[in-house]
């Protein structure tokens, strides 16, 4: 039995509500390769439905099959208004801010954030929309919440990412220098490496850089996000 067959077998025993029941029988698949566009299409068939569709997210963009897989677990919805109801769009060129990759990892990680209790230690996060989810940060130490001058609105950087998908999932990062000739020194170079070597991340097209201090845009972190999820879900 192929592996894509193993997942559609699972997809039909758990039909994703609350999302999370497909990472168990994708756990059955072991490391066979799939891509975000056959796991995709496997989902749609087993639910009868497709994948949430936002506006600005066309199904010929490099990052449709991300975005929809994301979104169909329940990790993103997109946009909302003033009332709370959701527009349709994702903003997938849109800088993520501090608050919103805390809330899309711990999601992904399956972090209940009501379970987190007490107060923050964040200033900002007291009155914030993220506050539960900076609590379930601080429980677990995320690096970038040791300090408390950032700001919870402040566009994540590239580095950064790669640092909190693995304290969301509470990896233990090994020591190790990236390949990337501008990663030297930086504060999360073993974790760029790592998440290099494991394929989570990805340096420039045709060159030697990963530009760690650069943003990420809400495209590139469902990406990052679906890979560590799919590595977690089939590791032995």
């Amino acid at each position: 039995m192929t592996g894509l067959s193993i997942l559609f077998g699972f997809l039909l025993l758990f039909p994703l509500a609350p999302a999370y029941g497909f990472f168990q029988g994708l756990s059955e698949l072991g490391k066979e390769p799939l891509s975000a566009e056959k796991i995709l299409q496997k989902l749609e068939q087993a639910t009868g439905k497709t994948a949430p569709s936002f506006k600005d997210v066309k199904k010929d963009a490099w990052f449709h099959s991300y975005v929809s897989a994301v979104a169909e677990w329940g990790i993103v919805s997109g946009y909302k208004n003033s009332e709370g109801a959701l527009t349709g769009e994702y903003g997938p060129s849109d800088p993520l801010s501090i608050g919103a990759i805390l809330k899309m990892t711990l999601r992904a990680a399956k972090v209940n954030e009501m379970t987190c209790a007490g107060s923050p230690a964040h200033p900002q996060a007291k009155e914030h929309w993220a506050r539960q989810f900076v609590l379930c940060g601080e429980e677990r130490d995320f690096r970038i919440l040791r300090n408390k001058k950032r700001s919870l609105d402040e566009p994540a950087k590239r580095g950064e990412v790669a640092g909190i998908l693995f304290d969301a999932f509470g990896s233990a990062v090994p020591l190790g220098q990236a390949s990337f000739s501008d990663t030297g020194g930086h504060a999360y170079e073993a974790d760029i490496a790592y998440a290099a070597s494991l394929g989570i991340v990805s340096g420039d097209d045709g060159k030697n850089t990963f530009r760690p201090n650069d943003g990420v845009n809400r495209a590139e972190a469902a990406k990052m996000i679906y890979n560590r999820i799919v590595l977690e879900a089939t590791k032995k």
